[in-house]
This record gives C-alpha cells, structure tokens and sequence, in this order.
C-alpha cells in the first residue's frame, strides 16, 4: 500500500501541475504561519512569567487580549500548539512549580500556595491533591522519608 502512495505521489510530482496543485493545498496561508509563530512566542513569554512568579487565573484568561486574538481563536492556536487548553497548561505550571517549591523548601502550604498564584491554600490543596494523588503535605512527607509507593 505505501510503495503504491509513494508511486502515485511521484507520478503526481512529475508534472509541474499537479506538483503545485499539491503542495498549494497543504501549505497554509502565510497569515497563519505568521499567527502559529507569534503564538509560539507568546507561549514562551507565558510560560516565563507563570515559572517565575505567580499568576492569577484572572491574569491567564485575559492574556489573550494582549495579543489582540479572541478568546476562542487564542484557545484553539493554544491547544494546538501545546497540546492543552490554556487553563489547564498553567494549572500544570504551577502545580510543577509547588512541587519544586515544597521539596526545596519549609515553606508553610500556604506560601506555597502564594507563590504558584493561588489567594486561597484550600483551592490550591485541592487543585494539588487532583494533580498529585495526594495533599501537598503528604507529597512533601512522602518524597522526604522516601516512600513513593502507596503501600506504606
């Protein structure tokens, strides 16, 4: 089946006509290149910002207006390019993020909480225990005394 696409594609290249025709179909308009470039910075200088302080969810779901985009088209070049919603892309940033934070440090849950841009430490427990199986306090318990299994 391959070696008969492969032949039919040569066949199809050899004229000059049908060459063009295939590849004018599958390029996409210079417009958009330029959109998916843009938002491959754009998602750079997102994912910069959340790593280095934190951000609150008001702040992400207004990030789109910086780039005069709206908020569907942002979502779907977005997923496209990362493979998650907006949302759901930084939620795993920052829980990446307060799992670096406790690890490293003795900073309270609530700092932590803080500092990944969550204003409320019982959201944030309950955002981290969804995305690590477990509270932030066993997490940082638990990578301590090195038990990484539930069995214990």
């Amino acid at each position: 089946m391959l070696a008969l696409l492969l032949g039919l594609s040569r066949a199809i290249c050899d004229s000059r006509v049908g060459c063009t025709l295939l590849t004018d179909r599958h390029r996409a308009p210079n417009w958009l290149q330029q959109e998916r470039t843009e938002m491959t910075r754009y998602i750079v200088r997102m994912h910069e910002a959340v790593s280095e302080s934190p951000v609150s969810d008001a702040i992400l779901n207004e990030w789109h207006r910086t780039i005069h985009f709206s908020y569907s088209h942002f979502h779907r070049l977005f997923k496209e390019q990362t493979g998650f919603a907006p949302h759901i892309y930084f939620t795993n940033l920052r829980m990446e993020k307060a799992a670096q934070l406790l690890l490293r440090t003795d900073l309270p849950v609530q700092e932590v909480a803080y500092r990944c841009g969550y204003d409320d430490a019982k959201y944030f427990s309950r955002q981290f225990r969804k995305s690590q199986g477990m509270s932030p306090t066993a997490f940082r318990e638990r990578i301590r005394t090195g038990r990484l299994d539930d069995s214990e």
